[in-house]
């Protein structure tokens, strides 16, 4: 038993080392690409990422201007209530998030792997895909305007599985040096052997996925949970004040 769960706690140190290693690889790689980029293909690469951010952002602003807005014309206990809207805020922010790694992630391949106007438009390409999906869910789950909160986790989880399918993807990526000398840090030494013509196999990196994913998602969830046993207790509060009114009046014979 004892066994076991030291080789599982080396595996996991393991995988937080090899992965710290991965991502400080890719910055180097980000660092290296973006400077070859001008001051034109740069802002232009800007301009095309922060596309799904703008959309973003406008539901961010109507959460927030729904919340704040008083809506005196709404007085149905199942109407929406203004922590939902603060809660699909949260949600908002949940997604772009995500959306800026996803981007960044393809970036960091795109502009190591193809030229710098093949990297913008891949760039382009990619957050009109995203900003079309967004746009889809939104109408179809939020077509009034007074479901942000279901909208947007949908959207979170959609963009959590795209963040996984971006992260397998850019898992080859590797500065040739590291390919040719062996990697040791700290106590841990793992020879990378190097494969045919320099290229590494794609992995699934659980670590990565965990803690740039799975947490902000699990964070989002637990203050989505409070708030909405919180909505729960006050419409049973309502219901129970509204039962006791309609029975305490008289009704005549």
């Amino acid at each position: 038993m004892a066994r076991n769960s030291s080789h599982s706690l080396s595996n996991l140190n393991i995988s937080k080392i090899v992965s710290e290693d991965i991502k400080k690889q890719q910055e180097s790689l980000r660092i290296m690409g973006l400077a070859i980029l001008s001051s034109r293909q740069h802002l232009a690469l800007s301009f095309c990422k922060d596309i799904p951010l703008i959309i973003i952002a406008i539901d961010l602003y109507g959460c927030l201007k729904n919340c704040w807005t008083p809506r005196t014309h709404q007085h149905s206990i199942t109407s929406a209530k203004s922590s939902e809207y603060v809660l699909g805020g949260i949600w908002c922010l949940v997604s772009g998030y995500l959306t800026y790694s996803i981007l960044d992630g393809l970036m960091v391949r795109w502009i190591v792997t193809y030229s710098s106007w093949g990297a913008i438009v891949r760039m382009l390409s990619m957050s009109l895909l995203i900003v079309i999906v967004i746009q889809l869910l939104s109408i179809v789950c939020n077509p009034d305007g007074l479901y942000y909160l279901p909208a947007w986790v949908l959207i979170s989880c959609l963009l959590t599985v795209i963040y996984i399918i971006q992260s397998y993807v850019t898992s080859n990526l590797r500065i040739k040096s590291h390919l040719e000398e062996p990697y040791a840090e700290g106590v841990i030494s793992l020879p990378i052997i190097p494969r045919p013509d320099d290229k590494v196999k794609r992995t699934v990196d659980i670590y990565n996925i965990a803690v740039f994913a799975v947490v902000p998602i699990g964070i989002a969830s637990f203050v989505t949970m409070v708030g909405l046993i919180r909505i729960l207790l006050i419409m049973r509060f309502d219901v129970g004040s509204v039962t006791n009114t309609v029975s305490n009046i008289a009704i005549p014979q």
